[in-house]
């Protein structure tokens, strides 16, 4: 099942303070398979120091950056450049390691085939996006008109709702959120489990009582009071609900076990929250080809080029796979 993403921009308990901008990235691949590669992002200074996976790595250099002010407020466009002598050594994550985001980024795959045959050379560039293991939604619990009241409410505002309609939309929307909540708790307890630090029989009493105890505190009612008020009560609130929940989980785990299951649970916390703010980034990725783009799932190919957009909503559903194919001829111009 899942949650449209203009819902989920509204769910403060599950966001960032940062918002949308966009991401655009080209590879010039040469015909040695050597690359070329610049990552450009545009958006509010706010919202860039919030965003995972901006280039940081090694290899990686800052080639500009602009500040500019606009009606919404200063935006930056910042530039980085990256030379690679094979494209499979494309790093997985580009954030660095010293980068506080640097476990919660994207994560991909990039790989170049090179198939030369008789009088000519077929290239084959994959790029395979992991799809994030905190966005499944499939098992959200989720109120059947929350989406459509959601559009309404933020293209018409919330005012033009009636009060049947914005109890379904905040029943709906705290069904969501207790269910977020539980699945962080969930996927943070199994690897306890997995690791051994963590028996069966304490995981599911804890993961039935957590689920209890989301269920009866995020109502309704609870959301549209939060959602009423201003952001330091807001921020306030989370903590409080945060620190409630963890004395939760700590009652039915055994002595000593609590420190480092919480520290799990604070990294589930932390890439569930990096992926609801990546689901409104907008994607676009240019591949520059040696000789003739002939095959792909490229929204547009043109000669040399394939170009996909996408958004980050879109890593949510799973693994997104792009590729293109390009065929050099001897003798024709790379």
């Amino acid at each position: 099942m899942q949650i449209q993403r203009a819902q989920l921009a509204v769910v403060a308990l599950a966001l960032l303070a940062g918002g949308c901008f966009t991401r655009e990235e080209t590879i010039e691949v040469r015909p040695d398979g050597s690359a070329l590669v610049t990552y450009e992002v545009e958006g509010g200074r706010a919202e860039l120091a919030a965003a995972a996976g901006l280039p940081g790595a090694a290899g990686w250099k800052l080639l500009e950056e602009t500040v500019t002010a606009g009606e919404d407020g200063e935006k930056i466009q910042r530039s980085w450049g990256l030379e690679l002598d094979n494209l499979n050594l494309y790093p997985r994550v580009l954030a660095g390691r010293d980068d506080p985001l640097a476990s919660t980024a994207p994560a991909m795959e990039t790989t170049l085939e090179m198939d030369r045959q008789q009088g000519r050379t077929v290239y084959t560039f994959t790029r395979r996006y992991i799809g994030r293991r905190a966005g499944k939604f499939e098992d959200l619990k989720e109120d059947s008109d929350t989406a459509p009241l959601m559009e309404r409410a933020g293209e018409e505002g919330f005012g033009a709702l009636t009060a049947e309609e914005r109890d379904n939309l905040f029943t709906g929307l705290a069904e969501y959120e207790a269910a977020a909540m539980w699945l962080r708790v969930r996927d943070a307890l199994g690897e306890a489990v997995l690791a051994g630090n963590l028996g069966t029989t304490a995981y599911e009493e804890t993961v039935a009582r957590v689920e209890t105890f989301l269920q009866e505190r995020l109502t309704g009612s609870y959301l549209q009071t939060y959602f009423a008020a201003d952001e330091q009560t807001q921020d306030r609130e989370l903590a409080r609900l945060r620190a409630d929940l963890r004395v939760q989980v700590g009652r039915l785990l055994p002595a000593g076990s609590l420190p480092g299951i919480l520290d799990l649970l604070e990294e589930e916390e932390r890439r569930f929250q990096v992926t609801q703010d990546l689901s409104d980034d907008s994607f676009w990725l240019t591949v520059k080809m040696p000789g003739t783009v002939v095959a792909g799932n490229a929204l547009m190919i043109e000669e040399d080029e394939a170009a996909w957009e996408f958004s980050g909503a879109d890593l949510l559903r799973g693994d997104l796979v792009l590729t293109a194919v390009s065929v050099l001829e001897n003798g024709q111009r790379p």
